[in-house]
């Protein structure tokens, strides 16, 4: 397939990239503990061909060996199976799962306190978690708009091993995002800068917003190889008579608006990134290693 390889070291750490000259890297080896990683486990053969660290095929006797023993061993160089763990693809992820989740665990703990909170009306932990689930699938249905423009989404990415989560991660020509979602349907919202006013009350949501997207550029850079920019998006649900943007955060780090304005101006961003570094990135960007390391 005239694949190359590439060495790459930078963020602490040495690998070697393998795949087309002009096109995304199919896998690397980590060089510094010999485990290789692949997008697509149909290209791992070419990839530790590549390598060079297949099994080496033995010269050919002058006279035909006879056949091993069925258990017999054949020794393989330890790097050349050493995988720390496969990768999930976080593709096949569906919105606001992490948070529907954690409703029904509460709900499971107190059945008869969630069910009189319902009745009355009052705000729980299981009604926020319930309602934020139900956000996120709103905003999913409008992002993956996006997808048959050239963009990738996943929804739902846990990060780090504390159980926190991204509600989306966007890439694509424009750029990549993370994605923040909050349901405030029926409350009046004010957006001014770096304040976020709901129903009368200050919300923190542009500085959760600008940590989240500075993580995920710094993960996301390691794993792509690169400086990877992110930003932040809060996306807010509420009616449009509801709705007050005054200004945007000065720094331009998080962008916030309604589901299908945010859409819309992802549409029509200038392109950042060629085809090929797309792909690559939105490989990244899928696979459950880049966000746990």
């Amino acid at each position: 397939m005239g694949l190359v390889v590439t060495p790459w070291k930078r963020y602490g750490h040495e690998r070697k990239y393998v795949g087309l000259a002009d096109g995304p890297s199919l896998g690397y080896l980590d060089s510094k503990t010999g485990d290789v990683h692949v997008g697509d486990e149909a290209d791992r053969d070419q990839v530790v061909t590549a390598l060079g660290i297949g099994l080496a095929i033995p010269a050919q006797a002058t006279e035909p060996s006879p056949p091993a023993a069925p258990s017999q061993a054949v020794e393989v160089p330890p790097y050349a199976v050493s995988v720390d763990r496969l990768a999930r693809d976080l593709a096949s992820n569906r919105a606001g799962a992490g948070a529907k989740q954690k409703a029904e665990e509460l709900r499971a703990a107190a059945p008869v306190r969630t069910l009189l909170a319902r009745a009355l009306g009052v705000h729980t932990d299981e009604r926020a978690w319930r309602v934020g689930s139900k956000g996120e699938e709103i905003v999913a249905g409008e992002l993956e708009k996006l997808v048959k423009r050239g963009w990738t989404v996943v929804h739902d990415v846990p990060v780090g091993e504390r159980g926190s989560n991204i509600d989306h991660v966007l890439v694509g020509p424009g750029g990549a995002f993370t994605v923040n979602t909050k349901y405030h349907v029926g409350k009046k919202v004010w957006v001014g800068g770096d304040t976020v006013m709901v129903g009368g009350h200050r919300q923190p949501y542009i500085r959760n917003a600008r940590h989240e997207a500075a993580r995920a550029s710094k993960l996301l850079s390691a794993a792509y190889g690169d400086a990877v920019p992110v930003v932040g998006l809060v996306i807010i649900l509420t009616e449009l008579d509801n709705w007050s943007l005054k200004a945007q955060p000065a720094d331009g780090a998080v962008v916030v608006g309604r589901a299908r304005t945010v859409r819309k101006e992802l549409e029509s961003l200038p392109r950042r990134y060629a085809v090929h570094e797309l792909d690559r990135l939105a490989l990244w960007a899928r696979r459950d290693t880049t966000w746990q390391p």
